[in-house]
């Protein structure tokens, strides 16, 4: 084999392999405190406990979504369009680790504050999350019961997102 031959075997082996896909995206991703930017809010993102994130899925390619607040999360997954979101990732309050967000269990109270105000906090425990519950006198959410109570409080303060 000529060295002309083994360039073109190798540009053409390399060319290959920049049209493949890895694996695709999955699992919480890397937040870089100071550094990141909420998704939705455009805002710095410069506390892990209320944090959040999302794979999300346009156009055919994965990203993910960085949010620092979950509030945030809610509201730009209410007005999504064209965007499918592949999983959804929560800081735990307290120990600031990773947790599925429908695993997750949920407060939403005006009794605490987070970076945009939304009062929602995750808790990877179930135990912990009502213990917190009972000292705030509230109540505990899943995921779905919190989309619905996010989005009915998002329409009273602002009416229906435009469709």
């Amino acid at each position: 084999m000529t060295n002309r031959t083994a360039q073109l075997l190798l540009a053409c082996v390399l060319l290959g392999g920049a049209g493949c896909e890895g694996d695709p995206l999955t699992g919480p991703p890397e937040m870089r405190l100071g550094r990141d930017e909420c998704f939705e809010c455009g805002m710095l993102i410069s506390e892990e406990r209320c944090s959040s994130a999302a794979i999300i899925e346009r156009d055919g390619h994965r990203e993910a979504a960085l949010f620092d607040d979950i509030g945030c999360e809610l509201s730009a997954e209410r007005q999504a369009d064209g965007i499918t979101v592949v999983e959804r990732w929560v800081h735990d309050h307290d120990s600031k680790t990773w947790v599925r967000a429908d695993q997750a269990r949920f407060l939403y109270t005006d009794k605490v504050r987070t970076p945009m105000n939304s009062g929602i906090i995750a808790f990877a425990d179930e135990a912990r999350a009502r213990n917190r519950a009972g000292e705030l006198g509230v109540e505990i959410y899943d995921l779905e019961t919190l989309f619905s109570a996010h989005a009915r409080d998002m329409e009273a303060l602002y009416g229906k997102p435009d469709p």
